[in-house]
Formats: structure tokens, C-alpha cells, sequence
């Protein structure tokens, strides 16, 4: 075990979405911290779109983060927009990361 898994969830204030923070909380192996890392990235560049800012060179990134969660940027997008929090973080966890099998 790293010491990463021995700390325990919490909210990061610094997230500007409901979805991030709860997302955050749950990431405890090693492949959920990885995504949550992503999804920080994406919620920064995703929040400067929401104020009108353009992106550049750095829309590419966003687009490959997209790319690889598609429903946290679909959830994160709609939240920044101002279209309330989606209730997504456990089924965008489960698809992102895998863990659902359709039966």
C-alpha cells in the first residue's frame, strides 16, 4: 500500500464543482487519483470556457481530457454553465474507470 490509500477522503475546497469535490472524495486507488488529477485540469480549463475565455493551444488539452471522461466533462460543463449539479460522480466513476459491465 502506498501511503496515498492510507489518507482519507475529503472535499477539496478549491474545486468549483459539486462533482469534483465528491469525485475527489471517492478517489482512493491508484487509477481513480489519476483521473481525479485529469479532472482537475479539465474543471480549470473547463471553468475559463464557462467565462468566456479562449483556451488556445490549450483547447487540445481539453479536448484529449474530454476524450477520456466523457461524462465528467459533459457533468462539470453543465455545472459551470449553471445548470446545477448532475448527480453523475458514481456512474461517471463506474464508466470512466471501467468498473460497469452491461449485462
Amino acid at each position: 500500500m502506498t501511503m496515498q490509500q492510507n489518507i482519507p477522503p475529503k472535499f477539496d475546497e478549491t474545486a468549483q464543482t459539486e462533482f469534483l469535490k465528491r469525485t475527489l472524495a471517492r478517489a482512493m486507488t491508484e487509477r481513480a487519483l489519476k483521473r481525479a488529477v485529469a479532472l482537475k485540469q479539465m474543471e480549470v480549463l473547463l471553468g475559463r470556457v464557462a467565462r468566456g475565455q479562449t483556451l488556445g493551444v490549450q483547447g487540445f488539452l481539453l479536448s484529449s481530457i474530454a476524450r477520456e471522461y466523457p461524462v465528467s466533462h459533459r457533468a462539470m460543463d453543465l455545472e459551470l454553465r449553471g445548470k446545477g449539479p448532475q448527480g453523475l460522480v458514481e456512474v461517471a466513476e463506474q464508466i470512466e474507470l471501467k468498473l460497469w459491465v452491461a449485462r
